[in-house]
C-alpha cells in the first residue's frame, strides 16, 4: 500500500515541466532496497534510470561514479529521484496517469480494463497527486500506525468518509501501483541477467579453439 506523505507538496493544476515517467526505476531502486531477496538489484535498477534519463554518453561514467559509487550515494539518488518520480507524476490529472498503468491489465476478464479506466475516469479531472495523499492520509489516520490521540474522533470519521468515497478508486491504484513495479522489476533482472551472461561467456575458450 503507498504510504501517506506528511510532507507532500503536489499542487493542482501545477504545469508538467519533467517527464516522471524517466524516474520510475528510481523509484523501483527504493523498493528493492527494501527487499533482501532483491537488493543486489538496486545498482542494476540505477542503471536503467540513467538510460532512461538519457544521459549523454560522454557523461555517464561520471554521473555513475559520483552518484552510486558510495552507499550514500546510492540512498541519496534513490531519495531525490524517486522523489521527482512522485512529484512530477502528482501534477497531473487523474486521468493523465492512466495510460502509465493500463500495462498492468493485459489478460483482464471480459469488461476488465473498461471498468477500470471507467474507475479512472470518474475521477479524471482530479489532481492524482492531490487525490493520492488524501487517500493515503485517509488510511494512515485509519491504520493505527500513528501515535495515540494524534488523531481527533472528527478526524477519523471524515478518514472514513473519504475512503468509503474512494474505494473503487483506491483498491485499482492499489493493484496497478504494485503490478507496475513488478513489471519494471523484470525488466530490471533482465538487464542483470544480460549483464552477468555477459561476463559468464566472455572468458570460455571459444569452441574452435578447443582440442
Amino acid at each position: 500500500m503507498f504510504s501517506y506523505n506528511k510532507h507532500n507538496k503536489m499542487a493542482e493544476n501545477q504545469e508538467q515541466t519533467v517527464n516522471f515517467r524517466e524516474f520510475a526505476y528510481a523509484n523501483v531502486a527504493g523498493q528493492l532496497a527494501q527487499s533482501k531477496r532483491d537488493a543486489g538489484y538496486v545498482t542494476v535498477a540505477l542503471d536503467k534510470l540513467v538510460d532512461d534519463m538519457n544521459v549523454p554518453s560522454q557523461y555517464i561514467d561520471g554521473f555513475k561514479q559520483g552518484a552510486f559509487a558510495s552507499e550514500k550515494g546510492i540512498q541519496t539518488s534513490i531519495n531525490a529521484y524517486s522523489n521527482t518520480y512522485h512529484e512530477e507524476m502528482g501534477k497531473l490529472k487523474v486521468k493523465d496517469v492512466y495510460s502509465w498503468y493500463e500495462s498492468t491489465l493485459k489478460d483482464a476478464p471480459e469488461n476488465g480494463k473498461e471498468k477500470t479506466k471507467a474507475v479512472f475516469d470518474k475521477y479524471g479531472e482530479e489532481n492524482f497527486g492531490k487525490l493520492r495523499n488524501e487517500i493515503s492520509k485517509a488510511s494512515y489516520i485509519l491504520n493505527g500506525e500513528a501515535p495515540k490521540d494524534t488523531f481527533s474522533e472528527d478526524d477519523m470519521k471524515k478518514a472514513e468518509k473519504t475512503l468509503e468515497k474512494y474505494k473503487d478508486f483506491k483498491d485499482a491504484l492499489i493493484f496497478v501501483e504494485k503490478y507496475k513495479f513488478e513489471e519494471l522489476r523484470v525488466n530490471v533482472i533482465e538487464k542483470s541477467r544480460k549483464s552477468e551472461l555477459e561476463n559468464l561467456v566472455k572468458n570460455f575458450t571459444p569452441v574452435e579453439n578447443r582440442r
